[in-house]
């Protein structure tokens, strides 16, 4: 089966529009199931890709990508679509993150914090949060994967295991040592600051 035109309308859909029909054609049943696949999968995918890519811009391409190869096998990828698109959104994400570290650095697209009245407040917030992410970034891929799909996209354990194709224990330690290692890290980092402002 070939991505056709209304598959790909429904790709550049976006959440807040109906999707363009497929109206071509009588729609068959794959094609059913993978246009409610689109509409369930597309925000959680794009929010994991920008996680694991840091560049919001692109995230949308990657996942776009994923859903476009996941249609195009889908005599394999229909017997577990969700697992499917989130290996092939991972395998994705893991090459472009290859290929940001072989580019020269260039500014990266920081989705927008919520606008909050008080200017203050607001520093702390982006303060904080660069730093969570630069804390995210510290740790090892694995690590940062099993995070951004477990916590980020809310998959259960045994999903996490399913797409990055590791045992559910795998899952559970790596969970346990990313967070011990990222509460470790925001403590230094606290201590620092403190040590700096005395």
């Amino acid at each position: 089966m070939e991505p056709n035109t209304g598959i790909r309308r429904l790709l550049r859909c976006d959440e807040n529009r109906k999707p363009y029909p497929v109206s071509w054609r009588q729609r068959s049943d794959a094609d059913l199931a993978f246009e409610d696949l689109v509409r369930e999968m597309s925000s959680p995918m794009i929010r994991a890709a920008t996680f694991l890519t840091k560049d919001a811009t692109g995230a949308k391409d990657l996942a776009q990508e994923a859903l476009l190869r996941t249609y195009s096998h889908w005599s394999r990828a229909h017997v577990n679509p969700k697992a499917y698109v989130w290996t092939t959104l991972i395998n994705l994400c893991r090459d472009e993150r290859r290929r940001q570290i072989r580019r020269p650095h260039t500014q990266t697209n920081v989705p927008e914090t919520q606008t909050v009245p008080d200017r203050v407040l607001m520093a702390e917030r982006v303060v904080e949060r660069l730093e969570l992410e630069r804390v995210l970034q510290l740790l090892p891929q694995q690590q940062r994967e099993v995070v951004g799909l477990r916590y980020l996209v809310g998959l259960s354990v045994a999903e996490v295991a399913d797409v990055l194709l590791i045992p559910e224990g795998t899952v559970n330690s790596a969970a346990s040592r990313a967070i011990t290692t990222m509460r470790e890290t925001l403590e230094e980092l606290s201590k620092e600051e403190e040590i700096n402002v005395d």
